[in-house]
C-alpha cells in the first residue's frame, strides 16, 4: 500500500481594544469608594456592533475601624461590601464567527473529472454584538482574634443579556445553526469562606479552610420573550444546561412483548414513559429530568505543618447535577461489538 501526504495550514487573529478609567477615594481609611468605566471594542463582532461601554461602582465601610468596635478586641476586622456594574464578554464566539466563511469541496462532473468550487461553511450573524452581564454583590469580610478565624460571605444577582450561544435552526435555512444573541439568563446565589488557624507555634501549625456556594440559573428570556424553545431544550425559569429527554422506565420484558408492540419496541429494548398514553412517544412525553451544572459546591481542605513537612487533605463535592458518563456510554453500546462490555443483569429474557 502506497502512503498519502496531506499539508494544511490555519491562521486565526483576534484583537481587543480598551479604554479604563478609575477613581479611588478613602476618607480616614474607613469610607472606600470606587468608579470605573470600560469602554471595550472586539473584532469578533459584527460590524456596527463592536463597541461597548462597561461601568461599575464600589463601595466599603471598614465597620472595624468606628471607635463603637475599637473596644472590642476579638473582632480584627469587619467590612461590608457593595458593588454595582456590568461586564462584558465575547468568548463564546470564534474570530471570524459572524462571517460567512469559504470552504473547498470538490465536485466531479458526469465525466469524472475533478472541478473544484467554493461554497459559504456557516450562516453569518450581522447583527452578532456583546454579552453583557449586569451584577450586584452584597459582601462582608470578617476577621477574629487577631487573624486566627476570618471569613467571608458574598451575595449576588447576576442578569446576563444577549447571550452568545450556537442555536437551532431549520434545516430549510441551508444549516443547522447559528451563533446568536439568544436572551438572557439570571444567576443568584451566596458564596462562603471560612479558615481557621487552630494551632500555630514555632515548630507546629495546624489551619483548616471550608468554602460553600450556591447557585440558582434560570433563564429570563429567549428571541421571542417568554416562549420556550423547545428544538434547543432553553425553558423559561429553567437552568439554560437542562437534561431535557424522555424518562427511562426499564426495560421491556418478555411478559411485556404484546405492550411493547405498541411502541413499535419488542423485549430487551429500554422502556420509556408515555406521560399522556396516546402510545405515540414525542415531545410531549419528555420532561427536565436534570441539570448539568451543580445546584451547590463545597469543599473542605485541613493542613498539617511539622518543621519543614507537611501533611495535607482536601474534600470537593458537587452535587444536584446530572453529568455524561464517557465509562457507560463506550461499554453499554451493546452494538458496537468491538470491545468489551459491563456485565448489567438489566433483562431477564
Amino acid at each position: 500500500t502506497g502512503t498519502r501526504e496531506i499539508n494544511a495550514s490555519g491562521f486565526e487573529k483576534s484583537s481587543i481594544l480598551s479604554y479604563m478609567a478609575r477613581l479611588n477615594y478613602s476618607f480616614k481609611d474607613k469610607y472606600l469608594v470606587t468608579l470605573a468605566t470600560r469602554f471595550d471594542g472586539s473584532s469578533k463582532l459584527a460590524p456596527g456592533y463592536k463597541w461597548a461601554s462597561f461601568p461599575s461602582a464600589a463601595v466599603a465601610w471598614r465597620v472595624s475601624e468606628e471607635p463603637f468596635l475599637k473596644n472590642i478586641p476579638q473582632i480584627s476586622e469587619l467590612k461590608l461590601r457593595f458593588s454595582a456594574g456590568i461586564a462584558g464578554n465575547n468568548n463564546n464566539i470564534n474570530p471570524y464567527g459572524t462571517q460567512m466563511n469559504l470552504s473547498t469541496p470538490t465536485y466531479y462532473d458526469f465525466g469524472g473529472t475533478a472541478a473544484l468550487g467554493y461554497t459559504p461553511n456557516r450562516l453569518p450573524n450581522p447583527t452578532l454584538t456583546w454579552e453583557t452581564t449586569r451584577e450586584y454583590d452584597l459582601g462582608l469580610d470578617l476577621g477574629l482574634f487577631g487573624g486566627r478565624a476570618s471569613a467571608t460571605i458574598d451575595v449576588y444577582d447576576k442578569l446576563s443579556s444577549d447571550i452568545i450561544l450556537t442555536r437551532d435552526i431549520a434545516l430549510e435555512n441551508g444549516y443547522n445553526s447559528i451563533t446568536d444573541n439568544v436572551g438572557s439568563v439570571s444567576n443568584k446565589g451566596v458564596e462562603l469562606s471560612l479558615r481557621t488557624v487552630n494551632i500555630r507555634n514555632e515548630a507546629f501549625s495546624w489551619t483548616t479552610s471550608f468554602n460553600f456556594a450556591r447557585n440558582k440559573n434560570a433563564i429570563e428570556e429567549l428571541i421571542d420573550g417568554k416562549k420556550d424553545m423547545i428544538g434547543n431544550a432553553w425553558f423559561i425559569g429553567q437552568p439554560i444546561r437542562s437534561n431535557f429527554t424522555y424518562i427511562f422506565d426499564g426495560i421491556w420484558q418478555e411478559s411485556e412483548r404484546a405492550e411493547a408492540l405498541k411502541y413499535s419496541a419488542v423485549p430487551g429494548q429500554a422502556r420509556v414513559k408515555d406521560l399522556d398514553g396516546n402510545f405515540i412517544l414525542n415531545n410531549a412525553d419528555r420532561r427536565i429530568v436534570g441539570q448539568e451544572a451543580p445546584k451547590w459546591t463545597g469543599g473542605f481542605s485541613t493542613q498539617l505543618t511539622y518543621k519543614n513537612f507537611d501533611l495535607s487533605t482536601a474534600l470537593f463535592a458537587r452535587q444536584g447535577q446530572q453529568v455524561t458518563s464517557p465509562f457507560h456510554a463506550e461499554f453499554l453500546n451493546f452494538n458496537d461489538r468491538g470491545r468489551m462490555k459491563l456485565d448489567v443483569n438489566y433483562y431477564m429474557g
